[in-house]
């Protein structure tokens, strides 16, 4: 009889507990659970809809495993600030923290997101960060506004922008190229740009079609022997779009240098070895998931067929493309021109990867960006780029093209894409029917895909 009485207590305390919980501790224990398992489906199922209009799945899905990947699982949580029903959380993980933001709406549901790196915040009063920006125009003067509030808010050193109008280009520099060293950014300061390099990759891939060298409904299994079965069956294209079923990563090395990318040693016979073994995650073509792991794979295929190295096949498409400043070597780039990282309050060094370079490996500038960009503007009698081909969509409309994410928009379709490395962040953003883009490079791990959709509002 005792036993019997302490387990409907127990019962009964714990469905008391249960009930108590506020919306934001539900919320906040939901997304633990969901980030540790790797549900992004789950936590896009958290948002209210007027924020999915704002935040696409596939950006989700990139920063969350970008979170996962530098800190690991998530132990612990704890509430360190709450104002106007958002709810930030510091997340304990098992190689580090970062903290996560929940704005619960009026009908409970998370209307504002955000995840950034663990700091100490001080409630420093607003400043004006100096910059290149004149305010003689209209745009000067939205842009600051815009800019301004989003550096006083965050933890980043410096940003720079750029601004494309067809064969114009107007720059925007922000802060600091290293934080506590008063330099001004320039649009030749070089930045990581992390998974906008997968552009780059899926441009290899398609100069490869157009040569004759693949389709993109070769089978993986024709460029890379010793596979399991199914995963031999998977498209090039379902490795261009996210839907390979490839997790996002593999499983990280058990030693990981503190501030580093856990898989810059990460080499082919790993990534080989990972291919042999791995479980899909869902069958291929059947839905969208994000994957680095497949990019890398893709880096495997261009050398079967090139018979080179990934990163000097991707080096002589940099050269054609007369990207001065946009390299893979940190080594090469000119030291008035480099920046310092910043996360967790250190500074951080340029990334270094291996056999996971096609998904974030480049370094660029602003203007070197501006010229990317440019490459894919409509030219009048021309056909529309392969890589802009929308080759699935995804349950909440989402398209998604040869490595482009596509958002529908009043002014039309923009087509973008952001990254992040272990201390830097970028946005690029094209809408190639008008001939207009946007770039954001900071030199933070303050993400700016949010800033990039807002200043790019104010082209048109």
């Amino acid at each position: 009889m005792k036993n019997l009485l302490t387990a409907l207590f127990i019962l009964f305390y714990l469905s008391l507990s249960a009930q108590s919980l506020s919306k934001e501790e539900k919320a906040i224990q939901q997304f633990k659970k969901y980030y540790n398992t790797q549900q992004h489906d789950s936590i896009y199922g958290l948002f209210s809809e007027s924020f999915k209009a704002k935040f696409p799945p596939m950006a989700l899905e990139a920063l969350v495993g970008l979170v996962l990947n530098l800190n690991g699982k998530a132990e612990s949580y704890e509430l360190v600030k709450s104002e106007n029903r958002k709810y930030t959380y510091l997340m304990s993980c098992e190689r580090g923290a970062f903290e996560a933001m929940l704005a619960i709406d009026a009908k409970d549901f998370v209307g504002g997101f955000s995840l950034t790196p663990a700091q100490k915040k001080t409630s420093a009063p607003s400043k004006v960060f100096p910059s290149n920006n004149t305010g003689k125009t209209t745009l000067d003067k939205k842009m600051d506004v815009d800019v301004q509030k989003f550096l006083n808010g965050s933890e980043c050193p410096g940003l720079s922008i750029a601004v494309v109008n067809g064969a114009a280009t107007d720059y925007y520099n922000y802060g600091q190229t290293q934080s506590g060293v008063s330099n001004l950014p320039s649009e030749n300061s070089v930045y990581d740009i992390g998974s906008i390099t997968k552009t780059f990759t899926a441009s290899l891939i398609v100069q490869l079609f157009e040569r004759g060298k693949l389709k993109l409904t070769d089978s993986l299994g024709i460029f890379v022997a010793g596979l399991p079965p199914l995963i031999s069956t998977i498209k090039i294209e379902q490795l261009l779009n996210h839907t390979s079923g490839l997790p996002s990563m593999p499983s990280p090395p058990k030693e990981v240098v503190p501030g580093r990318d856990a898989f810059e040693k990460y080499g082919h016979d790993n990534l080989l070895d990972d291919l042999r073994k791995i479980q899909l995650q869902s069958k291929p073509g059947e839905k969208f998931s994000y994957s680095n792991l497949g990019f890398a794979t893709l880096g495997l295929v261009i050398e079967k067929i090139t018979g080179k190295p990934f990163k000097s096949t991707l080096g002589e498409f940099i050269a054609s493309a007369r990207l001065s400043s946009t390299s893979v070597d940190p080594a090469m780039i000119n030291k008035t021109n480099q920046t310092q990282g910043f996360a967790r309050g250190q500074s951080v060094d340029y990334i270094l990867l291996d056999a996971m370079a096609p998904a974030g490996i480049l370094k660029s500038s602003a203007s070197d960006m501006a010229k990317y960009a440019q490459l894919f503007f409509h030219k009048a009698g021309s056909p529309i780029p392969l890589v802009e081909k929308i080759t699935f969509t995804d349950v909440n409309k989402i398209h998604i093209g040869l490595s482009w994410l596509i958002r529908d928009t009043a002014e039309g379709a923009v087509y973008f894409h952001n990254g992040g490395t272990v201390g830097y962040r970028s946005f690029i953003g094209i809408d190639p029917k008008s001939g207009k883009a946007l770039i954001v490079l900071s030199n933070s791990a303050t993400d700016v895909t949010s800033l990039g959709f807002s200043l790019m509002k104010h082209l048109y």
